[in-house]
């Protein structure tokens, strides 16, 4: 029997197999045993041998996707082939075969099959429907977010959600082996990118995952690579875009600004064929060469401003005409009458002249627009070779290779200015997969898989300063500011997975180890920042420029200051980080720099049990361990109290230590997993599958990379303040520089300077349960389908602050008794805290800053006493433990289960193939609610960390309703092989053979809150606005006025207000919906055929057809002047791309 893939849902989740079974019956219609099947795949000819059994079953335990032809011969019957049979969903298609008197032939064809075997919610995508439909870059995975049960993000599709899970729970696998973002996942986001030539199949399991398919609680992308053909083939494109071919964005229409250059090209060609009788190769190149342009509007000095002069209008001015403009020349009156410094001339030098006023002042400062340029190179290589050792054994290898060179705009580092450096982004990444398939006969198989992957990011600045920056207060820095750093991430994954199958059960049994490293090197502040910062001393004498309140109001005296100190090169702070290993820093410049690693072990079985004839029942247990991740060169710590933390816990005297022992890893990750296929009719036209299964999903690398971050000990930010006495000390004086500390101080002071983050030392792996009904029925040629899931997030992970103030225990009552005297000159107690620590109401006020309890900000004022004054508890008898539960740390970050979701969704779907078209579309109802949507890469504010489930609301990603359609079809024109009647030839080539691919989404908007822009219960976290709900209505509107865009009108946005003190607001977490979106994607090619085995395909795509706008969500914050207002869209403005493409 040749070799074959095996068929446990593991090697499905691991290599996209599928299975093939049915009944051999003779004529009378009984079952035959023995009889001899041959399935065939058309493109690589490789061929798969079975028999059926003594009940006429007859099983190909492992298919890999594709086009398939099946005989079946038995003694004394005439051959039975079924041709075009096409098997690319994930799990089990039945097949039945009827012997006749006379030889059988029938095409199958690509009709919707229903799945009468598996209990899971599948959907797949053969490499010729990817080749149909419009994908703009060329990336199969693109289509990962338009599945049923998905929330689409319209325009930010990598952060959708499957589900109601969160989207970093989602699992990417190439040829068995993981493609999944370690640090940061993502929804369809691959670390090896892909193209739709090196992809014979897509695969997609949303819900109901059996107990193979592990490493995620989400859905399952599994990508299936191209095989070498059996006859030679290859082809030669370019898919081309051009700026003159695309409409431009909505906003820079309605200001007049032409649309940015942008032009690409993705080029490549395939090759596919035999070597020798037994190996087939395909290889695939593609290359990528983008030139474009970014709208950039920097911050530049105004042609005053440039030679020294600070221009502003008094507070009394009523026309603001240039004959009320004052003025006060900075270089000329110089205490010390050296004017401007040279080395800040020299950087004002390199800013141009400003030509708008969309930013700034106007006076001193305005705005320089421009089309930046940015680029992109890239290429990458796909190369699978597969040789059949023997009948039976199949060995396959594959190799990929990625490597881009572009302009680093994700970290918004390109050019601050024309003919300045941008930075620069590359990637340079290779896997390699090995595979053996070996048959040990009919009902037992054996599969070997071995991966290696590496990626490698580097950002490199080579406009940057590996010495002294400098970082002005009033204008763009002509230097990027940021500094290089470069990541890597080799994995190593091996698994072996044996099937069986008995009877009526198959057994599956499958084991995995998988271990990743994430390293990394960081320069981030290795160098010193010199910035001319207003404080330490720094801030300019009042006798120096306007300073009266008659004469300049606050924010222009403000904006005064920062100039003069900018102009003057006058030094506020110079600071540069050291890094640490726990015994000692390291000399000044030494990159922060980390190798973590962590081990994945999993094993599982399953019996898919066929206990009638038309009921399956899929049973499985899955058991994942993960080990906790540790650094391997030993630069990790640990706070030696850590178990002890808990929110009602008091500790003042942490001590770092060296150690990996960030929490215990969990022993008990054991998934069961049940579930049902009924063919209730026995007629294979409607079926019931339903299923129930925990899932677990692992932390995050990116976690890890959080908490080490913020790791006390492990690196020390050194600042000089030069004039923190009243000095005047410049940039071209002798300045003091930070120096290298002699030690890690292991135990912090209780000076709530800097921040911690750790995990729970009991910390668990965060559980899925999932649920889903849904009956399928054919009817007109198509699959109809309704279903039901629910989804429950138990125990997932969440940042806690710990040290948010605790205000209520009294804080609170001391703050509102200080607003009642500064309000009404109600008298304050004695007894109040605030008055024992600063001796008067009036020194708390300016201790504390007035406009703090005019503004009802009890947050900030509770977080500037515990920060700038607890030296002053002490004598006042008040507790270090007052306000803060760690007082050694500013925020108490800590990582734990404290988070939980729901999720309710109805699905409604229609399925339709033939030779002619292929139809997909789908509806999903759905709810999703949970206490946290973040999934730890990074710290989300929480409004009440002592009460987390408080927090329950809409998830950052609900979306009500969603609705998507892919479509491909052949165009009815020209020759028609149905009728005796055909066209003159020059009418087939022009018109015959056209076909159109659309991807169309409609989807209800995306969440959001109103804050109202003040900190009145928790410092750092801004309070939701009050909402005076009566007579809102529906609130969200589209309209324009003024040349304004409003979501939230003038007359709406009046019923929002500020809470009051020690209040969060009451408008709610998620409470209002954005804009719809809707988007729809067209392409259009045909074939035009010449000397017979040769053919130019010709292609049209269109995205966003309509050049419809889709605006993004309002200014959400009342204490903006902008609130209620539109300025951004989602997505793109049209855009077309124009394709040819050489065949043979």
């Amino acid at each position: 029997m040749a070799a074959s893939i095996t068929c446990i849902p593991s090697l499905r989740a691991q290599t996209g197999s599928v299975r093939l079974e049915g009944i051999v019956w003779d004529p009378a219609g009984n079952p035959i045993p023995g009889a001899l099947m041959t399935a065939v795949e058309s493109d690589s000819g490789h061929a798969y041998d079975t028999a059926s059994d003594s009940d006429g079953y007859y099983r190909f335990l492992a298919l890999r996707p594709g086009v398939y032809t099946v005989s079946a011969k038995a003694e004394g019957f005439k051959d039975v082939v079924h041709r075009n049979l096409y098997l690319h969903t994930p799990g089990s298609t039945q097949d039945n075969f009827s012997f006749e008197v006379s030889a059988i032939e029938t095409d199958i064809g690509p009709s919707e099959r229903m799945r009468t075997l598996d209990s899971d919610v599948a959907v797949s995508f053969s490499g010729r429907q990817l080749e149909s439909l419009p994908l703009v870059d060329r990336d199969p995975l693109a289509l990962a977010p338009l599945q049923p049960g998905v929330q689409t993000n319209g325009g930010n599709a990598a952060f959708s959600a499957v589900n109601g899970i969160r989207p970093s729970m989602h699992a990417v696998r190439r040829d068995g082996v993981s493609v999944t973002d370690p640090e940061d996942p993502r929804l369809g986001f691959s670390l090896m990118p892909v193209n739709i030539d090196a992809v014979s199949a897509f695969q997609v399991v949303t819900a109901g995952a059996t107990a193979a398919y592990g490493g995620s609680g989400g859905a399952h992308f599994l990508l299936d690579s191209a095989v070498g053909t059996r006859a030679w083939r290859g082809s030669l494109y370019d898919y081309i875009q051009n700026d003159n071919l695309n409409a431009n964005e909505f906003f820079n229409n309605a200001r007049g600004i032409s649309r940015p250059e942008n032009t690409r090209h993705l080029f490549g060609g395939t090759v596919s064929g035999p070597l020798g009788d037994r190996t087939r190769i395909f290889g695939n190149f593609e290359g990528n060469r983008t030139n474009q342009q970014m709208q950039r509007n920097r911050l530049v000095l105004s042609e005053t401003a440039r030679t020294g002069v600070f221009r502003w209008f008094r507070p009394d001015a009523t026309s603001f005409t240039e004959d009320e403009v004052q003025s006060f020349d900075i270089a000329a009156n110089d205490p010390r009458g050296l004017g401007i410094d040279p080395a800040v001339a020299a950087l004002i030098a390199r800013t141009p002249q400003p030509n708008n006023f969309n930013i700034g002042d106007g006076l001193n400062t305005a705005g320089y627009q421009f089309n930046s340029d940015a680029y992109l190179n890239g290429e990458q290589v796909n190369v699978r070779v597969d040789h059949d050792l023997d009948p039976r054994h199949r060995f396959f290898v594959r190799f990929a290779w990625n490597r881009t060179e572009a302009t680093d705009t994700g970290s918004a580092s390109e050019a601050p200015f024309p003919g300045e450096e941008s930075g620069i982004r590359k990637t340079n990444d290779f896997s390699i997969v090995a595979g053996s398939h070996f048959t040990l006969n009919p009902t037992m198989v054996n599969e070997l898989r071995v991966g290696y992957q590496r990626t490698a990011t580097d950002y490199e600045r080579p406009g940057g300063s590996l010495g002294p920056m400098l970082v002005s207060n009033s204008w763009t820095s002509p230097q990027i500011t940021s500094f290089p750093r470069s990541y890597r991430s080799p994995s190593f994954e091996i698994s072996d997975h044996f099937s069986q199958a008995r009877n009526i059960h198959a057994f599956k049994y499958g084991g995995a180890v998988r271990r990743t490293r994430l390293g990394s090197t960081e320069y981030d502040g290795a160098y010193p920042r010199i910035s001319f910062t207003r404080d330490f001393g720094n801030i300019p004498s009042g006798a120096i420029g306007p300073s009266d309140a008659m004469e300049i109001s606050v924010e222009d005296r403000e904006s005064f200051e920062y100039l003069y100190n900018d102009l003057l090169g006058r030094v506020g702070r110079i600071g540069q980080t050291y890094q640490s290993n726990l015994r000692e820093f390291l000399p000044g410049g030494s990159p922060r720099e980390r190798d973590f690693a962590l081990l994945e072990l999993s094993a599982f079985v399953e019996d898919n049990w066929k206990i009638r004839r038309n009921l399956t029942l899929n049973l499985g247990l899955r058991y994942e361990f993960h080990t906790v991740p540790e650094e391997l060169n030993g630069i990790q710590g640990v706070l030696d109290r850590a178990s002890e933390v808990s929110p009602s816990a008091r500790i003042s005297d942490f001590t770092i230590r060296p150690g990996d022992g960030w929490y215990s890893a969990p022993l008990g990750n054991f998934a069961p997993r049940a579930g049902f296929a009924w063919d209730i009719f026995e007629t294979g036209s409607t079926v019931l599958r339903g299923s129930y299964g925990i899932h677990y999903d692992p932390l995050i690398m990116g976690a890890a990379r959080f908490v080490d971050r913020n790791s006390p000990g492990l690196s020390r930010n050194v600042a000089v303040y030069p004039n923190e006495s009243g000095t005047d000390y410049r940039l071209s004086d002798e300045l003091p520089m930070p120096v290298r500390p002699e030690a890690p101080g292991l135990e912090p002071e209780a000076d709530r300077a800097s921040s911690v983050a750790v995990l729970d030392s009991d910390l668990s792996t965060p559980r899925i349960h999932q649920f889903h009904l849904t009956l399928e029925r054919r009817l007109w040629g198509a699959v109809w389908e309704a279903g039901y899931t629910r989804t429950r997030g138990r125990d997932l992970f969440q940042y806690l602050n710990l040290n948010q103030p605790r205000i209520g225990e009294d804080f609170l009552q001391a703050f509102r008794e200080l607003q009642a005297y500064r309000n009404s000159g109600v008298p304050v107690p004695e007894s109040n805290t605030l008055v024992r620590i600063f001796g008067t109401p009036l020194d708390a006020f300016d201790a504390l800053k007035g406009f703090t309890f005019d503004s009802g900000q009890a947050g900030v004022a509770a977080d500037t006493l515990d920060r700038d004054y607890s030296h002053l508890y002490a004598d006042a008898g008040v507790s270090p433990f007052y306000l803060r539960n760690f007082p050694q740390f500013d925020k108490f970050l800590f990582g734990t289960n404290a988070a939980e979701s729901w999720h309710d969704a109805l699905r409604l779907g229609i399925r339709k193939s033939t030779y002619n078209y292929n139809l997909r579309a789908s509806y999903t109802w759905s709810k999703s609610l949970d206490t946290s949507s973040a999934d730890g890469s990074d710290r989300v504010s929480t409004v009440d960390a002592s009460n987390p489930k408080s927090e329950k609301a809409y998830s950052d990603f609900d979306r009500e309703h969603v609705l998507n359609v892919t479509v491909d079809y052949a165009l009815p024109f020209g020759r028609n092989p149905d009728s005796d009647y055909d066209f003159p030839g020059w009418v087939n080539a022009l018109f015959s053979g056209w076909n159109l691919g659309a991807i169309g989404t409609w989807e209800s908007g995306a969440r959001f809150d109103v804050t109202s822009g003040l900190q009145t219960r928790f410092p750092g976290v801004a309070s939701l606005a009050n909402l005076d709900r009566e007579g809102t209505g529906l609130l969200g509107t589209l309209f324009t006025e003024n040349n304004t865009v409003y979501w939230i009108g003038p007359a709406t946005a009046e019923k929002f207000s500020y809470p009051v003190a020690g209040a969060q607001g009451d408008s709610g977490r998620n409470a209002f919906v954005g804009p719809k979106y809707f988007n729809l994607d067209m392409a259009l090619h045909k074939r035009f055929h010449f000397r017979e085995t040769h053919a130019i395909q010709f292609r049209l795509e269109a995205y966003n057809i309509f050049n419809n706008t889709r605006f993004a969500l309002p200014n959400n914050n009342i204490d903006s002047p902008g609130f209620g207002t539109i300025t951004s869209t989602v997505g793109t403005p049209r855009l077309l791309q124009v394709a040819l493409r050489y065949q043979f």
